[in-house]
């Protein structure tokens, strides 16, 4: 599926958007999730702690679903400019996500009262 999409990528649109789509691919990374699973936190408190909450905050990707859910407003829509945006931020989120996953993972497991290394696997 990832392939699929990657071929179907509108890169010089992407180009002739410019910066506006890059901050917007950043804005919704930073503020689509991490604030709201910070903010409903204090809900499970009693079982996860902010750093849990950090973690599971960041590791929100968009994927396949959001291919798909793109893919179909595109279809139906009269304007290209749907698809451009949103195939830009599954871009941005598969990309960022992918390349934190590793270094965020180990930093995650050095943390006090985090699962003991070797119980977590978080590297698979």
């Amino acid at each position: 599926m990832f392939v699929i999409f990657g071929i179907a990528l509108p890169l010089h649109e992407w180009v002739a958007l410019g910066w506006p789509l890059v901050a917007l691919a950043l804005l919704v990374l930073l503020l689509r999730r991490p604030p709201v699973v910070m903010v409903m936190s204090s809900t499970w408190r009693h079982s996860l702690n902010s750093h849990d909450s950090l973690y599971l905050g960041w590791f929100g990707p968009l994927g396949i679903a959001a291919i798909y859910y793109a893919a179909l407003a595109y279809s139906h829509l009269p304007d290209p400019l749907y698809w451009h945006a949103a195939s830009a931020l599954i871009f941005a989120s598969i990309m960022i996500h992918g390349v934190s996953a590793a270094p965020l993972s180990r930093l995650y497991s050095r943390h006090p009262g985090a699962a003991p290394q070797g119980s977590a696997h978080l590297d698979e």
